[in-house]
């Protein structure tokens, strides 16, 4: 119950170190791959150390927060765009 607490909260989290990279200048198009990497470098980190998960346990974890905070910025980035 607590791993799935936390796991939420990452996204946002991960969301937000993108937009600082892509507002210091990282180009827009490689937030998705960004997003990913952290996903599975914060799954990583978290798994091996906290939760005591395998490998592949962590990398599919990450990869989900990866790819769901990856998906959140590029639609909020979408409507941003559309409603300007």
């Amino acid at each position: 119950m607590i791993e799935e607490i936390y796991g939420v909260m990452i996204v946002p989290l991960i969301i937000a170190m993108v937009a600082l990279a892509v507002a210091s200048g990282m180009p827009k198009k490689y937030g998705g791959i960004l997003a990913l990497a952290l996903g599975a470098a914060i799954g990583m980190a978290y798994g091996l150390t906290e939760a005591g998960w395998t490998v592949l346990q962590c990398i599919i974890v990450g990869a989900a927060l990866g790819l769901s905070a990856s998906g959140f910025y590029s639609t909020q980035k979408n409507v941003r765009e559309k409603t300007k």
